[in-house]
């Protein structure tokens, strides 16, 4: 077999400049410049590396057969003689496995707590028979990342495929996921830290990264256990283009890593925040693939392919390191060059230090580094006094110091540094200190802030968040409190109910508590100044999925019930709807919506987001489904049911169960506009159909009110497919949808069709401002402004300027996570979303800027958790469940 060597397509090695195609969308490409010498300046000084590095790789494991990797990986002969024999022994058709449990399953000749560790281990993996730690020493990369890591940090500098940065390493592969659909246990990647530790690894590398919801104290206590023993642990930054933390780059102590692309510039996808120690090559990075599996970018040769993200910076990282190491250096010495030799930001960004350089950190002789040790947003507290205090914390990571100025001042009109200037008499080598730096907050118009840092004449940027601290016992005065008269499960989380009832109705909660065995509800109703609850009832099916929780006058008897609608999965893997009813006075209704209060899903899937319409004396269900007929049935016992799938707006009967409304011949039903507090009450609504095929649509809306009925003709300014795009609410009391689809440029084209007095409809083209972006989607449509969001930023288009203001998203766009705030210029994203578990209210201000309000960032302690964001008709608020406290609070949005 004839081997070739890729290391010309490996710039981050050696950049000779030039130019780049780039894609930005399916269709749109661009030409970027490549600059020669933006690499790590990597040099072969093998001469020079007299000390074997180990570097853990805690990933999705390695190819142990890869040909450029399989020298460079941990090998430990007597447990990889014992873990082939056992492997023998399994597959001896005479021989009982309980016997090969017993003489080979713990092996562990080198004592170190894991039997047969031949090459590693995988926590993921299930422990062996009898042997008590977790998991097992398979493992083989099923997905590649961890192998691509491995090869960017050690493959083998031979004559063919790629060559890895480090000379004189050994790479120990630590499995901790096993799927690219599978989020790792944070607890488990711990174990994998651990593992690392027990195995007298000098550098651990963790190309992986989470939110703060999903942090644990055992992972951070496992970190600072590895730094404490001098290993250097180097992290992902995240791939979210924004400055806000993630995990553990934010962990003291840690490199956290950004990328650069070819042209030394920051790569659009990377965070670059003030917890991100410095910017290493991270854009299309050419290293090795397991050998079983496709590569699908680089096609000249199927063991390699190229990757983006900091995941591949981090490794660069580890990778010098590893050299520097390897030179004699200390871990602690080891940073400090590569921080102090970097190359300066191409751009401007909150990341501490520049571009990754080997060849200066060799040459560098600085050793003078203070450095800051918060990584995470430093923290304000809401009051009404306005006044705080930073309290920064400072590491000398170089030699001792003495009488060093330090300056800080802020970079917001809103807050005011009542000291700028101080001196730190002395201070030793890994001496630390905390200054308390007073404040004076201005303004909450904005939550979001950040302070310059000066020492030692280097910059360095601060953030601090002002957040508004919710507790069982707050007394601001716009929060309003309702006690709970029942004590409830301390583990029932609390969901609102969709109001269909009448306008003087109040909000109600279902809360539910899932225990291993069951699934508990009750209801909370709102009476006077209390929640008063209902029984707690038990549900008899197990592992309920709530779909929908409607309060509605179902039978029209002038007073509320509430619905629960809930899916569950049988044996055969079907799902069936199943429908339970409470009345006003919390008691079980006997009420069918269905036979039997089911439904199979059997024609067609029933969505969670259905509407109630009015049908007679009832309200019943609907939806605008693919499916079969619903009201088909046999002329005959000898005639076939005609499976005819085709749109159809469904609705469920008592008695007949699925039927379907019919529609004039030749309409087909797509979309039910959103509806207005009226119409939901009345359970009429207005419906979108089509006629026509392809360039010969017509689209036509039709009324409900008990009866379909014709109303007018969409006219479209162009060809717009009304089709497939999903409606959205517009942003006020007004019955009606805006749909949008992608155009050339990453632009988009928005259809806005409102019901008043007559059918308007509107065709806007909104064009995208941003280089190497797109806009992804609309998130809301106001008279004033609309709020859109590309791959990195949320986006404030004033529609009468035609001016837009912008700031960093901080989620990705694979789903909707910001939602909309009704009848209000705003935004809200709930604190499960946030990276950092705060809630946001996001509201154009008066100088038409995108800001985050700081008396809405709010976090929820001592017992109190975020309900989230409920409209009640007019009136908007955030409402907290308190359950311990036994209280339900209420922050109104004004």
């Amino acid at each position: 077999i004839e081997l070739y060597s890729y290391r010309d397509y490996q710039w981050h090695l050696e950049n000779k400049g030039g130019d780049i195609l780039r894609w930005i969308t399916d269709i749109d490409t661009e030409i970027i410049p490549s600059t020669a010498g933006e690499d790590i300046q990597n040099f072969d000084d093998r001469n020079f590396q007299f000390k074997n590095i180990k570097v853990a790789i805690i990933d999705s494991g390695i190819d142990l057969e890869h040909p450029d990797l399989k020298d460079v990986i941990i090998n430990k002969p007597k447990e990889c003689e014992a873990l082939a024999a056992y492997r023998v022994c399994l597959n001896d058709r005479n021989q009982e496995n309980q016997y090969c449990h017993q003489q080979f399953a713990q092996v562990d000749t080198d004592q170190n707590g894991y039997p047969l560790d031949c090459q590693g281990w995988s926590v993921t993996n299930k422990a062996y028979p009898g042997v008590d730690v977790a998991g097992n020493p398979e493992v083989i990369d099923q997905i590649g990342h961890g192998t691509h890591i491995a090869g960017i940090i050690g493959a083998q500098k031979n004559d063919f495929g790629v060559d890895g940065i480090a000379d004189n390493v050994t790479l120990i592969p630590v499995q901790v996921a096993m799927s690219s659909n599978q989020n790792a246990p944070i607890d488990n990647i711990a174990k994998g830290v651990l593992y690392a530790i027990k195995n007298k690894a000098d550098i651990i590398n963790l190309s992986l990264g989470w939110k703060l919801q999903f942090d644990s104290k055992l992972m951070r206590d496992m970190v600072q256990a590895a730094i404490q023993k001098n290993i250097a642990v180097v992290v992902a930054a995240g791939n979210n283009s924004h400055s806000d933390i993630s995990y553990p780059c934010a962990y003291q102590g840690v490199i956290c890593v950004a990328a650069h692309d070819q042209a030394g510039s920051l790569s659009d996808f990377s965070n670059r925040g003030s917890s991100v120690d410095i910017i290493a090559p991270g854009s299309k990075i050419l290293s090795t693939w397991p050998t079983h599996l496709r590569s699908k970018l680089f096609t000249q040769d199927y063991n390699y392919e190229y990757l983006s993200g900091t995941s591949q910076a981090a490794p660069m990282v580890s990778g010098v390191l590893a050299k520097l190491m390897s030179r004699g250096l200390t871990a602690q010495q080891a940073r400090l060059k590569i921080f102090l030799a970097a190359r300066p930001k191409k751009q401007k960004s909150d990341i501490r230090f520049g571009n990754l350089d080997y060849k200066s950190a060799v040459d560098s002789n600085a050793k003078k580094l203070l450095y800051p040790m918060n990584k995470e947003p430093l923290l304000l507290v809401y009051q009404i006094g306005n006044k705080n205090k930073l309290r920064i914390k400072l590491i000398n990571m170089g030699e001792p110091q003495k009488n060093v100025p330090l300056t800080i001042k802020s970079l917001s009109s809103d807050i005011k540094v009542s000291q700028t200037h101080h001196v730190i008499d002395s201070i030793d080598t890994n001496g630390q200190i905390e200054i308390d730096i007073p404040l004076d907050i201005i303004s909450y118009r904005e939550s979001e802030h950040r302070f310059s840092l000066e020492v030692n004449q280097r910059q360095f940027t601060l953030r601090a968040n002002i957040v508004r601290i919710i507790k069982p016992d707050s007394n601001d005065t716009d929060l309003v409190a309702w006690d709970i008269i029942q004590k409830l499960d301390k583990n029932t989380t609390l969901k609102v109910f969709e109001d269909y009832a009448p306008a003087a109705s109040q909000t109600d909660f279902i809360g539910i508590s899932k225990s291993s065995n069951a699934t508990s509800i009750t209801i909370l109703q709102q009476h006077q100044n209390q929640y008063q609850s209902s029984s707690s009832i038990t549900l008899r099916d197990p592992n309920p999925i709530f779909l929908n929780f409607s309060k509605i006058d179902i039978d029209k008897d002038s007073k509320a019930d509430y619905v629960i609608t809930y899916v569950i999965t049988q044996r055969d893997g079907s799902k069936v709807t199943k429908f339970l009813i409470i009345d006003s006075n919390l008691k079980i209704k006997r009420y069918l919506i269905a036979p039997k209060n089911k439904f199979d899903n059997q024609k067609t899937f029933m969505p969670g987001r259905f509407k109630w319409i009015s049908m007679g004396q009832k309200f019943v269900p609907a939806w605008v489904g693919i499916g079969e007929n619903g009201s088909q049935i046999p002329q005959s016992p000898w005639e076939p049911n005609s499976s005819n799938i085709d749109n159809y707006l469904y609705y469920l009967d008592s008695e007949k169960g699925l039927q379907h409304l019919s529609f004039p011949k030749g309409h087909k039903p797509l979309h039910i506009l959103y509806q207005s507090q009226a119409q939901l009450e009345a359970g009429t609504f207005f419906i979108l159909t089509s006629s026509g095929v392809r360039f010969f649509k017509h689209y036509q809306i039709f009324h409900y009110d008990h009866q379909l009925k014709l109303m007018d003709r969409i006219s479209l300014d162009g060809y717009f497919d009304l089709y497939g795009p999903r409606p959205l609410p517009l942003n006020g009391d007004l019955s009606g949808a805006f749909f949008h689809e992608s155009a050339p440029g990453g632009a988009q084209n928005i259809m806005v069709i409102q019901r008043d007095n007559s059918v308007e409809s509107e065709l806007i083209s909104l064009d995208n401002p941003f280089k190497n972006e797109n806009i992804k989607f609309i998130q809301a449509i106001t008279k004033d402004i609309i709020f859109y969001q590309t791959e990195y930023k949320i986006v404030a288009f004033n529609r009468q300027t035609k001016t837009y203001s912008y700031r960093e998203s901080k989620v990705d766009t694979r789903r909707r996570r910001y939602q909309v705030i009704p009848n209000q210029q705003r935004l809200f994203l709930p604190a499960a979303e946030s990276p950092n578990y705060t809630s946001e209210v996001l509201a154009v201000n008066s100088s038409q800027a995108l800001s985050s309000l700081g008396q809405y960032r709010i976090l929820a302690l001592k017992g109190c958790e975020e309900i989230g964001l409920i409209s009640q008709r007019e009136q908007s608020f955030i409402a907290y469940s308190c359950v311990e406290a036994k209280k339900i609070l209420f922050l109104p949005l004004h």
